[in-house]
């Protein structure tokens, strides 16, 4: 099980909280990536605060990944839940 006592839990609004969410099924197994039919690429787009990041449309899946990735550390910092724990 989980250890939630409150000296294990850290501080977090909902939104850095957000950040922190897998993935849901869709056509990526990469979190915020999604395949763009009509222009035949993988497109990337990210959301916290209510505002919607696009940051473009990619020939490699595993590149859109990776462009999430530096978005959401930019956004989330620590709490970002990234593809690719480097």
């Amino acid at each position: 099980g989980l250890d939630n006592r409150r000296d294990n839990l850290r501080l977090a609004t909902n939104s850095q909280n957000l950040g922190n969410q897998r993935s849901r099924l869709g056509s990526s197994k990469y979190k915020g990536v999604s395949w763009d039919a009509q222009k035949s690429k993988w497109r990337v787009q990210v959301t916290c605060g209510g505002k919607t990041y696009r940051l473009g449309r990619f020939a490699s899946e595993v590149e859109a990944a990776k462009k999430y990735d530096e978005k959401a550390k930019e956004l989330w910092g620590d709490f970002a839940l990234l593809n690719f724990n480097d």
